[in-house]
C-alpha cells in the first residue's frame, strides 16, 4: 500500500511538473493567433473562389491551410501567414477578399495587413 501511495504521489508530481512546462506562444504565433481571432470575431465575410464564407468558416480554412503550408517553417511569421495562407487560393490563384458591413470589399492581404500594423502600433 505504501508503494502504491508513493507511485501515485510521484505520478501526480510528474504531471504537475509537465503542466508547468507548457510551451509558450512565440511572438509570431501570438500575432497569427490574433489575426485569426480578429477574423473570427469580426462580422465580416470571406470570399474565396467565388463563394462567400462566414468568418468562422474562413478561420477554419486558413488554419488548415497554414498547417499544411508550413513545410519546414515550424514558426512562420505573421507576414508568412498573410502571404502564404491568407492572400489567395493556392489552387486557382484567385485572391481572397473580405466584406464587412458598411465597408467596401477589400483584398484579404490588405485587411489582415492593416490589422497587423494596428496591433503592432499598439492601438
Amino acid at each position: 500500500m505504501k508503494r502504491f501511495l508513493f507511485l501515485a504521489l510521484l505520478a501526480a508530481s510528474a504531471t504537475g511538473l509537465a503542466a508547468d512546462k507548457k510551451p509558450t506562444a512565440t511572438p509570431a504565433a501570438a500575432e497569427i493567433g490574433h489575426l485569426l481571432d480578429y477574423l473570427s470575431q469580426s462580422n465580416c465575410q470571406f470570399e474565396r473562389n467565388g463563394r462567400w464564407h462566414s468568418a468562422h468558416e474562413a478561420r477554419a480554412h486558413l488554419e488548415r491551410k497554414l498547417r499544411h503550408g508550413r513545410k519546414g517553417n515550424a514558426d512562420p511569421s505573421a507576414e508568412y501567414f498573410i502571404q502564404h495562407a491568407a492572400t489567395g487560393s493556392s489552387l486557382t490563384g484567385k485572391p481572397y477578399q473580405v466584406r464587412c458591413p458598411g465597408k467596401p470589399v477589400v483584398a484579404s492581404a490588405d485587411w489582415f495587413g492593416a490589422e497587423l500594423r494596428r496591433r503592432r502600433a499598439g492601438d
